[in-house]
């Protein structure tokens, strides 16, 4: 399943935006990211798309289903999701409002559709309470913890342990440690799983230098990519809709230019939904799918577009993404504009200062050294004619 259109009509926050999720051809995207400032809504659209799918067919409350030109609509207050097709038989709706149980439990409504990393993910974080019934659709990945995810490898090596006896367990113990490596070859991850501890019995990881160490003393970042992967390989996921809120948290900004990269190799016919403030993970998306939102003067939220996203640079981006006008330091910034003016004024004494002080600073080579040098000659050349 993939979503073609999300529309709202009288959000709260969105107010009547309409965002399309296709390409030229009116096939949905599979990969989609939005971008903008901090208030522009980028994680209540992520959001409206999981509570909407969320609530279908499960609470009696559920949002309603039509069928139309081979799409299927969900509405659900004031959000309207088409997607192209379900996962499910929508005659389990039919009659559902007379039914005395609060959600259905057949087999074909516990499949998962929608995979949730939100923004405050933190994978340190045991969650003691269990998935809500109203998002018995979607897997939230909030409410994981580092005890499933050994579980899943423990399992996975148990698995073909017994399935091949014949085999020896160092032989087991490597070859699904490959498989499950395989999956961070992109991003050069500085470990890898190595087998089970035959103290612990827990999964043991080894770096470049040698060192053993235990899922729990991973860094930051790569307890992030161990966590988020290894959910969806545990999931198994495919025809599946992924959504990621600030998938570049703890991430190295090497591992943040590859990642569109490794969620795209997991499963199959999935789409990915995202939101970031990453210019490196902007980078390396085509520009089809970047979906820019913004306040406009009248304070409501709408669509902008963008110019080409992909391979372009930090600095474009940045621009792009927080409409970052300088990447440089504030102090630099100011003394570039100060110069600039005193061109302007024709204030030669305080653009000889100026000038030196940022030669000494950025090298004469640099950019904005240029301009304001090319910028002084201009100046000088019409003083002259004058």
């Amino acid at each position: 399943m993939k979503i073609k259109k999300l529309e709202f009509s009288g959000h709260e926050v969105l107010g009547d935006l309409s965002i399309d999720f296709t390409d030229d051809s009116g096939k949905p995207l599979d990969v989609v990211v939005f971008i903008g400032d901090n208030g522009t809504g980028k994680t209540q659209v992520l959001k409206s798309i999981v509570d909407t799918i969320g609530y279908s067919g499960v609470y009696k409350d559920s949002a309603k289903i039509e069928r139309s030109q081979g799409c299927i609509k969900l509405s659900k207050n004031s959000t309207h999701l088409i997607v192209d097709e379900l996962r499910f038989d929508d005659a389990e709706y039919r009659g559902y409002s007379d039914r005395d149980s609060e959600y259905l439990g057949s087999n074909e409504l516990d499949q998962k559709i929608i995979v949730w990393f939100p923004a405050e993910l933190n994978v340190e974080q045991r969650k003691t309470n269990q998935h809500h019934p109203t998002l018995k659709l979607v897997e939230v990945a909030d409410q994981w913890h580092f005890d499933e995810i050994n579980d899943y490898i423990i399992d996975r090596i148990n698995k073909a342990i017994y399935k091949d006896m014949s085999k020896p367990a160092k032989k087991v113990f490597d070859d699904e440690s490959k498989e499950i490596n395989t999956t961070f070859e992109d991003l050069d991850v500085g470990v890898k799983l190595i087998g089970l501890s035959g103290e612990s019995g827990l999964p043991i990881f080894k770096n470049n230098q040698g060192d053993e160490m235990e899922l729990k003393d991973l860094s930051s970042g790569e307890k992030q990519l161990f966590f988020r992967f290894l959910s969806l390989k545990r999931l198994n996921v495919n025809n599946t809709i992924i959504i990621v809120d600030e998938p570049e948290t703890s991430l190295h900004p090497e591992w943040q230019r590859k990642i569109i990269k490794v969620y795209e190799n997991i499963g199959e016919n999935n789409q990915i939904i995202m939101a970031t403030h990453s210019p490196l993970i902007l980078g390396s998306v085509q520009t089809k799918g970047v979906r820019k939102l913004i306040r406009n003067e009248e304070g409501k939220i709408e669509l902008e577009s963008v110019d080409q996203t992909y391979g372009k640079s930090v600095e474009h981006l940045l621009k792009l993404t927080m409409d970052l006008d300088d990447v440089r330091d504030v102090d630099t910034a100011k003394k570039l504009n100060e110069t600039s003016d005193m061109i302007k004024k024709g204030d030669d004494e305080g653009y000889n200062k100026n000038i030196s002080i940022l030669k000494e600073q950025l090298g004469t080579a640099d950019k904005n050294i240029v301009r304001l040098e090319l910028e002084k000659a201009i100046k000088e050349k019409q003083n002259a004619k004058s």
